[in-house]
């Protein structure tokens, strides 16, 4: 999931060195500019309705594909991707959260088998996600059994530098090996 243009996510990933099937659906609602939107910023439950979406398609994925599919957003499309991951642990790989944080959750859940690793990659100078939210959600996740890291980048705001892009290519080839 990608917020705004999902060609955005297909751009990200025209580099990598393994054989990878890229899907980057748009969210499902544009916004006035008729940008791509997961989820109304006011609405609680979208994030769940949207990680639902995401976990129906890599249901579908998987059974044309080898492994477990990997998840990947920027800011909403990576709240969409952390909610996904709670809520539909047996249907990813793992996941790969850019600029973003998981959602308030209505109820804590622990477990301890069959959860896809969590690798989460912020500018340190985000606006959006200020990296205390960032990090109380991921240490949320590890109290729940994920394992969880974050990859900071200084002075970067909520984009996506060309290093970080660099990284989350490295970590989604290292994953789908």
């Amino acid at each position: 999931p990608m917020g705004a243009d999902p060609r955005g996510a297909l751009e990200l990933f025209t580099s990598l060195r393994v054989p990878a099937l890229v899907v980057a659906p748009c969210g499902g609602l544009e916004d006035a500019a008729g940008n791509c939107e997961w989820y109304a910023l006011r609405d609680p439950n979208g994030p769940a309705e949207a990680a639902g979406r995401v976990a129906a398609v890599a249901t579908a994925l998987h059974e044309s594909t080898r492994g477990l599919p990997a998840v990947m957003g920027f800011s909403q499309g990576a709240v969409v991707a952390l909610a996904a991951a709670r809520e539909h642990p047996a249907d990813f790989g793992a996941v790969f959260a850019v600029a973003g944080a998981l959602p308030e959750p209505a109820v804590s859940r622990t477990r301890s088998v069959g959860l896809p690793p969590i690798h989460a990659f912020l500018g340190d100078a985000d606006p959006v996600f200020p990296s205390r939210t960032v990090q109380a959600s991921l240490d949320r996740l590890r109290a729940e059994g994920y394992t969880a890291d974050l990859r900071t980048y200084p002075g970067l705001d909520h984009d996506i530098s060309d290093a970080e892009a660099a990284d989350v290519r490295a970590a989604v080839e290292a994953a789908i090996r």
